[in-house]
């Protein structure tokens, strides 16, 4: 479905692999989150902080901002899709749309 999207980083494919979280990675995530919002679609932002718990102050821990560069891109691109077993074909079809329609595109 995202596979022509160079927009959209997807999880790498393993067999047998259980996806209780389905993260895909992308620049300017707020637009998606904001959108999705607006259409009553819960997509997750775990993982969005290098340290848990969010907010937490990196100076009093000792961490220093670019030490992790890899980790703090990963927070900063990483979005949730829903998982859950009630998820509807209905549903992912309109997860989807709302993905391509924002980041299929020339906008972003």
């Amino acid at each position: 479905m995202f596979k022509n999207c160079n927009k959209i980083k997807l999880p790498i494919k393993k067999k047998g692999a259980v996806y209780l979280r389905f993260n895909i990675q992308i620049e300017n995530k707020e637009i998606l989150l904001d959108e999705s919002k607006k259409q009553s679609i819960f997509l997750g932002n775990w993982y969005s902080s290098i340290i848990d718990p969010k907010g937490v102050n990196y100076e009093k821990i000792g961490y220093k901002i670019g030490s992790c560069p890899i980790a703090e891109k990963v927070a900063r691109l990483s979005v949730n899709l829903p998982t859950y077993p009630g998820l509807t074909e209905e549903e992912i079809k309109k997860i989807a749309k709302l993905i391509l329609n924002i980041y299929g595109n020339k906008r972003n």
